[in-house]
């Protein structure tokens, strides 16, 4: 089925030419090489304006100038398959600007909860989502206090935390831990990232959220995180108050917790 003209400009609209540069491509692919003066009348544009889409589309590369000796200058397209490469850059630069979105999305929030005095939450699902939560803990500027089961968070996300681990390695971030103490958590975290992981541990049978789910707290916000078979979500919540709290209580138990050498031999 024949392209009608204007789906021809729609779709390259959509592959980031202006009007008029959709125009005349248009025109240019249909009529194939012309001068710019019967291109500004073919596509019923003024001149000036026809010359400078013709610049701006030999200048991206869409047609190509041919001057022979003192002949009027004209121009030709160039295959329009060229045009997929004008669709991968913009879903490179979408995702450029939707991963910069992200990484302010904080800042935003932060001024929201300024001006309102409501605590800033935010959901997430799936793997994208737990990576966006895992990837906001990489911005923090403070050391990052952590609860959490490690068997199970290994269990279920494996290869997720392994990056999210060596990109916190490469950041500095420093990170304190507090594990249910099991023998899977103290082989695992033996030698683990130690120079930016502090551990320690308390008793199993005191550990009431040796589930699925991991908490973490830093730079004002806490991240809640489930991970298991059948669910991958996140909350991620913005509150000064909220955060001094549990930032206390994590202090608290830090106190309390035990270090590798003051651990005893566990019974088999």
């Amino acid at each position: 089925m024949k392209t009608s003209n204007t789906s021809k400009k729609s779709i390259l609209s959509k592959a980031g030419l202006t009007g008029t540069q959709s125009e005349t491509f248009a025109y240019l692919l249909e009529h194939g090489e012309e001068k710019a003066s019967i291109v500004a009348k073919g596509a019923k544009m003024p001149r000036g304006v026809a010359y400078k889409a013709l610049e701006e589309l030999l200048e991206l590369g869409l047609v190509e100038k041919i001057e022979k000796g003192g002949k009027i200058a004209t121009f030709r397209p160039v295959h329009p398959s060229i045009l997929e490469k004008f669709f991968e850059n913009k879903e490179k630069q979408a995702k450029k600007d939707k991963e910069q979105f992200f990484a302010s999305l904080p800042d935003l929030v932060s001024l929201y909860n300024l001006s309102t005095q409501r605590p800033g939450v935010t959901y997430f699902e799936g793997d994208e989502g737990i990576e966006r939560i895992l990837e906001d803990g990489l911005t923090s500027n403070t050391d990052i206090y952590m609860y959490g089961d490690v068997e199970t968070s290994m269990k279920h996300a494996t290869e997720l935390n392994e990056r999210y681990g060596e990109k916190r390695k490469k950041a500095g971030i420093k990170k304190k831990t507090i594990v249910p103490d099991t023998p899977f958590a103290r082989k695992y975290l033996k030698n683990y990232n130690t120079e930016i992981t502090e551990v320690r541990f308390i008793p199993k049978e005191f550990f009431p959220f040796a589930t699925a789910s991991t908490l973490e707290i830093y730079d004002g916000k806490l991240s809640y995180l489930t991970v298991d078979e059948k669910t991958k979500i996140g909350v991620l919540l913005h509150d000064r108050n909220i955060f001094m709290l549990h930032k206390q209580l994590f202090e608290f138990t830090w106190s309390h917790a035990k270090t590798f050498d003051q651990l005893e031999k566990l019974s088999s």
